[in-house]
């Protein structure tokens, strides 16, 4: 500041006092919105599948683009997600000429809780019946909602049940697909 002295009179004198400008540089805040989750396919071909083999025979079978059964009728997959990602919904991938629906169940077991009772049904999903040109490949989707959220501590599986292939019967799985998101 530069102080300047005027005379007023001849008894008194004034200062004037002009002022230098200081710019101060300002901060601007500006949110950042939380990351979007990713929407991400996966695709779970059907030799993923193996038997359930727990007190009952194995064995399966493949009929190479027609799908895979199991001799005792059931097979099963790890879902391989990430924890934290959340299943959004689940397409299952089927053939099935008879009169009896394939039942999919996803479920989640504890990995401290190693026993059948420690299951717990994440979904059950039903395949009807049906036919469609030109092959017969039928699809059922699910969604998941809140349900599909991928927990810590939980291994995921999909079990399916009902399968046989006979010279006129068909029921066998062609694949799955879960759509699901990324954790942020």
């Amino acid at each position: 500041m530069a102080i300047q002295k005027k005379s007023v009179g001849k008894k008194a004198t004034v200062k004037a006092v002009t002022a230098k400008k200081t710019i101060v540089p300002q901060k601007v805040v500006v949110p950042i919105p939380p990351p979007k989750a990713k929407k991400r396919t996966l695709y779970v071909h059907y030799s993923s599948f193996h038997p359930y083999m727990v007190g009952q025979p194995g064995g399966y079978s493949d009929f190479f683009q027609e799908g895979r059964s199991a001799a005792n009728g059931m097979l099963i997959s790890p879902i391989l997600l990430p924890v934290g990602s959340a299943m959004k919904s689940i397409t299952i991938y089927y053939k099935n000429n008879t009169e009896e629906d394939i039942m999919v169940l996803v479920l989640k077991h504890h990995v401290q809780h190693i026993a059948p009772s420690g299951e717990i049904e994440v979904v059950f999903i039903t395949c009807p019946p049906g036919t469609s040109s030109p092959d017969n490949f039928l699809s059922v989707t699910f969604n998941l909602g809140s349900a599909g959220k991928i927990l810590d501590k939980y291994m995921y599986f999909a079990e399916v049940e009902n399968m046989v292939k006979t010279g006129t019967q068909e029921r066998v799985l062609l694949g799955m697909k879960i759509v699901y998101t990324e954790p942020a």
